[in-house]
């Protein structure tokens, strides 16, 4: 990667600060500003870090600006009205029936339980490292009882971020959704017997805010948690390293290096994306991806993919690994490479036309930030997306938009029935 541009970095840092400026002037609401710090953060750590290596070429700098400016752009077009305090009809409904909500919020716990209890009944296995997760993935990917656990799930999961909130508002000393959030996190770990870095880090910070930070209706995050949260993050950040070596099945006892070598092979790792841009240019391998594709595969995830199961589906990931290492799921030595947010732009519309995948994936986020700011029993769902943003830059899209368009259709649903009084 060469050596490091400081120049180039304190250019990369300017223009991105600028374009956040220039649409905070429109944007007031907090929800959508911290949408998208989040994700302009990420894209940044994980793309515009890298490339202010002089190996790098820097007309990648244009591309980086562009992506950044059409991804915020539709935020200032689709504002959105600071009504945290105001109760929808759809928030009364779910307070007035809380008991029902509890009952839905327990079912949503019994679906994370399903893959370790079947096919193979795996709830009680000591902690492991796992090296068949992949095979594991697959497997309960392609049974049917997980499948349809699965889509309940995923219908149901705001209602149980929203029951969190109801009861935070009717108990305000309780601890009963502690444990809930807890024990997710648990069956999660229990699915696979793994848990992905990335997701330590959100659970983690999800649980901090959850713990200390919810207040009925509202999330305070004051300076001093953003100091703990920071420096608990500083503090984790090498060991994320030693955790990659452990999941992997490789010697991290005896590493013989410094908490600092450590960071330092972390950031080396995370932050020199943009190597790959010009093997993603110059490739033919990802020729049948396009704007269109894209744009299609966006319109078409609210669709769940049992009632069409040939929808526009998009696998970044999976072909860009085949494109690097030659290997696909289930051959030995699989193991996935991501291309990062504006790796996967490079992907879709070359060098000229990328900015218009930050404008597709920045508009979707910013409607469905504007629509769940409406409904303040899910402001801790939209914090959880908010912090689901921060893998934007490095994990792209294909796991971020499901999570804001698909995952929001069960209360989309309710709230159309409600609506329309049926």
């Amino acid at each position: 990667m060469g050596s490091f541009d400081w120049g180039i970095f304190a250019l990369l840092t300017a223009v991105t600060v600028s374009i956040i400026l220039f649409v905070f002037q429109r944007v007031r609401d907090y929800r959508a500003r911290w949408t998208i710090l989040v994700c302009m953060a990420s894209v940044f750590l994980y793309s515009g870090v890298g490339i202010a290596y002089t190996a790098i070429d820097n007309m990648y700098i244009i591309s980086f600006a562009a992506f950044v400016l059409a991804f915020c752009l539709p935020f200032r077009w689709f504002n959105i009205k600071d009504n945290c305090e105001e109760l929808s009809n759809v928030d009364v409904c779910l307070l007035n029936n809380f008991k029902t909500l509890e009952k839905v919020a327990v079912f949503y716990l019994f679906l994370q339980l399903v893959p370790s209890i079947y096919p193979e009944f795996r709830l009680f296995q000591p902690f492991t490292v796992r090296d068949d997760y992949w095979g594991t993935m697959e497997y309960l990917k392609d049974d049917p009882i997980n499948k349809i656990a699965g889509t309940l799930s995923m219908l149901i999961k705001p209602f149980f971020y929203a029951y969190l909130v109801c009861y935070v508002m009717k108990n305000p000393k309780g601890k009963k959704h502690l444990i809930f959030f807890l024990l997710v996190i648990l069956l999660h770990y229990l699915e696979l017997h793994y848990i992905a870095r990335n997701s330590i880090a959100t659970s983690l910070t999800e649980f901090l805010v959850l713990a200390f930070c919810l207040k009925g209706n509202r999330i305070e995050i004051k300076r001093k948690h953003l100091v703990i949260f920071a420096c608990i993050i500083l503090a984790l950040f090498p060991l994320a390293f030693v955790y990659k070596l452990m999941v992997t099945g490789m010697d991290y006892q005896n590493l013989g290096i410094s908490y600092g070598d450590m960071a330092s092979l972390m950031v080396e790792q995370e932050f020199t994306y943009p190597g790959y841009y010009d093997g993603i240019l110059a490739s033919n391998h990802y020729n049948n991806y396009s704007i269109l594709n894209f744009l299609l595969y966006v319109i078409c995830l609210p669709i769940p993919s049992f009632l069409w199961p040939g929808k526009p589906t998009l696998v970044f990931a999976d072909s860009f690994t085949y494109g690097v290492l030659g290997l696909s799921r289930g051959d030995t030595g699989f193991y996935i490479v991501l291309p990062s947010a504006l790796g996967e732009s490079f992907m879709v519309g070359g060098l000229w036309f990328s900015w218009l995948f930050a404008l597709i994936s920045g508009s979707a986020l910013a409607i469905m930030t504007r629509y769940t700011s409406k409904h303040t029993t899910l402001i801790y769902y939209l914090f959880y997306l908010i912090v689901q943003s921060a893998t934007y830059g490095r994990g792209g899209v294909t796991g971020l938009l499901p999570t804001y368009i698909t995952g929001m259709l069960g209360f989309l649903i309710f709230d159309f029935f409600k609506r329309n009084k049926f």
